[in-house]
């Protein structure tokens, strides 16, 4: 893939020194514990930046990691709104919350096939079962890497072990793998990796410095990995077509390679995978094929950050675009791009019927003068004391952003709830269990909303004539909720953070 990049780009100037197109390296790596800037996204992109501008190529790689979640249904089918429709590489490092044989996994790179730019994946932190899916996925015509667990043990495995060393001897230690290794063990134990885990020269009292978080000098290890492969590569691309005499004919040439790679991805017939085994009863009947899941193009509909759909102001776009701003900042985010749900449910029905966009202040830690992270789970809401509210989508900007020439949605929808942590709800909250009983109701478009078929926290929406939903005029859903009180002692409702359209 940088291969191709290059040749495009010498075309445009022959002495590399101008891209008007920067490259986008999107990781999945939240960083949680450590400051924002100690991800190793962000080490990444410091050390890979310099080198790839001093060509003229710009680089920027976007920390768009959400704690706690799986790597599907949701994030796979909404990779465009979440990552970027620009993104030329997505990393998956899932391993903390994935299953070993999850699906979603293999799901997860087969809608990077699916995605507009075409990205390469790379596969962080692996287990054998997951370089299985990769080389799934290459044999269908996708640009897979993984980070080889041989290639980390030789790393780990080099670092100086601080057990039995002097202060002096230590003092010696380069700083990022000077207390890194204490008895064989990788920041824990004694003498000194327990307390040299995290930064604590700033905001020491931060969330999430839990043990099984990575500390900086861990994602340091990855982020430098991860840039000396890229840098690699660049060198590779510049030096083989140092040799090439004819750079038009062979970037037709990459171009084709390319055009076949996705021609033998669309043409692959799936597998009944455990992901489709959810709903198997409508895919053996012909209702719902198991294509539109792994390779229909989707319009996502999403309340989560970090999202870029969210920053643009596409999923809202009434709101000013975000442009980096720190959404940490309940000051200047809270009362433009979202309330409390305390707020919400002590304030009166939304006036337009539409469903409110909330947020937990509880997860914007804002005492520290510096940014920790950037992922929040905001969701769409409505509560027994609203009435029927609605969602409607796709608005002008995500048509204009996420449709695709020549491909008409199927009127097939995904609707996830809110993840609720440990699969345990708090008292009050509607999802698929209560819309089983009746004290949620859907509709879409005027037609009722009849079974949910599950995908994980997410589900298919039927109607009583199939799966697919018919637009209005102008080619939109509205998606309305209404909960139903059930008791006085609590309030009911619902959490709505994803709406998708295949």
């Amino acid at each position: 893939f940088v291969l191709l990049y290059i040749a495009h780009l010498s075309l445009m100037d022959p002495l590399f020194l101008i891209s008007h197109r920067p490259t986008h390296i999107v990781t999945f790596h939240s960083g949680h514990g450590n400051l924002f800037n100690e991800s190793y996204t962000a080490f990444l992109e410091r050390a890979t930046k310099p080198v790839f501008e001093s060509i003229g190529i710009e680089f920027e790689a976007r920390n768009y990691a959400m704690g706690g979640v799986r790597s599907g249904p949701e994030i796979a089918l909404c990779q465009e709104a979440i990552f970027g429709v620009d993104a030329d590489l997505i990393t998956w490092d899932y391993g903390m919350t994935d299953t070993t044989h999850d699906p979603n996994k293999l799901l997860y790179a087969q809608r990077i096939g699916i995605h507009q730019n075409r990205p390469a994946t790379v596969y962080i932190r692996v287990e054998p079962v997951e370089i299985e899916y990769l080389k799934q996925a290459e044999e269908q015509g996708l640009t897979a890497f993984y980070v080889h667990p041989g290639t980390v043990k030789e790393m780990e495995e080099a670092i100086p072990d601080m057990f039995g060393m002097t202060n002096a001897q230590m003092n010696e230690i380069p700083e990022f793998v000077r207390h890194f290794k204490c008895k064989k063990t990788l920041e824990k134990g004694e003498p000194t990796c327990d307390e040299a885990k995290y930064n604590e020269a700033i905001c020491e009292n931060r969330m999430n410095k839990a043990t099984w978080h990575p500390g900086w000098k861990m994602n340091a290890l990855y982020g430098y990995h991860l840039a000396l492969w890229l840098v690699e590569s660049l060198r590779e691309a510049i030096v083989t077509l140092g040799n090439v005499e004819n750079i038009q004919a062979k970037l037709e040439e990459l171009r084709e390679l390319e055009r076949t790679d996705t021609k033998t991805f669309r043409s692959i017939a799936f597998p009944e995978t455990p992901i489709v085994k959810m709903i198997e009863e409508d895919v053996i009947s012909g209702d719902l094929k198991p294509s539109l899941i792994h390779q229909s193009p989707s319009i996502c509909h999403t309340a989560l950050l970090p999202a870029e759909t969210r920053f643009l102001s596409i999923v809202f776009p009434d709101d000013d675009a975000l442009n980096g701003e720190d959404v940490t900042n309940i000051d200047s985010f809270h009362g433009k791009h979202g309330i409390s749900k305390k707020a919400a449910d002590d304030s009166s029905p939304p006036a337009d019927g539409m469903m409110r966009l909330v947020m937990d202040p509880k997860e914007r830690q804002t005492q520290c003068p510096v940014k920790l992270k950037a992922d929040f789970k905001d969701y769409f809401y409505s509560n027994d004391m609203d009435g029927p509210t609605s969602i409607k989508f796709p608005n002008a900007k995500e048509l204009e952003t996420y449709s695709r020439d020549g491909s008409t949605p199927k009127g097939v929808l995904v609707l996830c709830f809110m993840k609720c942590d440990w699969d345990k709800c708090p008292e009050g909250e509607m999802q698929y269990a209560e819309f089983e009983k009746g004290d949620l109701e859907l509709t879409v478009n005027g037609l009722n909303v009849t079974k949910l078929a599950q995908l994980d926290h997410c589900s298919v929406m039927k109607h009583e004539g199939g799966y697919n939903f018919p637009p209005d005029n102008k080619g939109q859903y509205e998606l309305k909720a209404h909960v139903k009180n059930i008791r006085n002692d609590w309030t009911s409702y619902t959490r709505i953070t994803s709406i998708i359209l295949l």
